[in-house]
């Protein structure tokens, strides 16, 4: 097909997601991010800066989403988005998301000093979840590979495991890192 007529097509298609994406059935939910994974996977040099921008979105969205199969399916979507990344760009999220993570445990340090709830409803933020699940992302986003920014995001993301909407994907992407890196885990 021609490729204005292969991006008119894919425009409607990211209207469409965009419209499902926070369907109240969460099979639809779980729909659209199998479809958005897809596109990223096949789609990735057509797109437009504004589409791989609503991929972005959509999987962030499924970040605090309260079923675990869609938090699960967004972390592989961004993970699948960030190995289309160079490694100075993962370079350079990896130390910004680092920073973050030390101004996010300071904070949660302190609140744990002074007994406050992380917000009035009891959750974490949906900032330090997001933040939290991206570093997951970077991590899981190079497998068989450890590139020197990995350490760092890596110690700095288990330090968030206390926060019990996170414990379960953190203890995840630590195990599927462990799984990928098995030949360097005694370095």
């Amino acid at each position: 097909c021609a490729l204005p007529i292969c991006s008119d097509l894919l425009s409607r298609v990211f209207e469409v997601l965009n419209k499902y994406a926070q369907h109240s059935s969460f099979r639809s939910r779980i729909s659209v991010l199998s479809l958005a994974i897809l596109l990223t996977s096949t789609n990735w040099p057509v797109m437009t800066p504004d589409e791989k921008k609503l991929l972005k979105d959509l999987f962030t969205a499924g970040f605090t989403d309260s079923v675990p199969e869609v938090q699960d399916l967004s972390r592989t979507g961004f993970s699948a988005y960030f190995s289309f990344k160079t490694v100075p760009e993962l370079r350079t999220a990896s130390e910004a998301f680092c920073r973050n993570s030390d101004k996010y445990y300071s904070m949660e340090k302190k609140r744990k000093k002074t007994g406050d709830p992380e917000t009035p409803d009891g959750k974490a933020d949906p900032k330090l979840v997001n933040m939290v699940m991206i570093m997951s992302c970077i991590v899981l986003a190079s497998p068989y590979d450890m590139p020197s920014y990995l350490p760092l995001l890596l110690s700095s993301l288990v330090r968030h495991s206390g926060t019990p909407e996170l414990k379960r994907a953190i203890s995840e992407t630590v195990l599927e890192f462990k799984k990928t890196h098995q030949d360097r885990w005694s370095e």
